[in-house]
């Protein structure tokens, strides 16, 4: 199985939804993470990169991929979500940064290499 595809599963298994663009965006941002730690600051590398990549802008990806770590939230199981990121979830978000969602990803992604 490809790394691509351990993701995409991963994904699924916390109830991101593909048909959201954000859900493709985390997919690009796992990989990246995965594959090249120098993408470690979002914000001046991977949104641009990903942006780029699938012609939009760089807060739509982040926007975006906050909306789907939201949706997972909303409609995936709590205790998956607080076993995978109970570390990172703040009483008042209620659920980690974007951020933070995409390195413990990468971390877990990793482990299953």
């Amino acid at each position: 199985m490809s790394i691509e595809q351990l993701i995409y599963r991963y994904l699924l298994s916390l109830r991101l939804m593909p048909t959201l663009k954000g859900f493709h965006y985390l997919k690009d941002a796992i990989l990246l993470m995965i594959n090249d730690g120098r993408f470690c600051s979002l914000k001046h590398s991977i949104y641009p990169w990903i942006a780029k990549t699938r012609n939009t802008t760089p807060q739509n990806v982040e926007r975006s991929i906050s909306n789907a770590i939201d949706s997972a939230w909303l409609n995936g199981n709590v205790n998956v979500l607080k076993a995978e990121f109970g570390e990172t979830i703040n009483d008042n978000r209620g659920k980690p940064t974007n951020k933070e969602f995409i390195c413990l990803a990468a971390d877990r992604i990793r482990q299953l290499i």
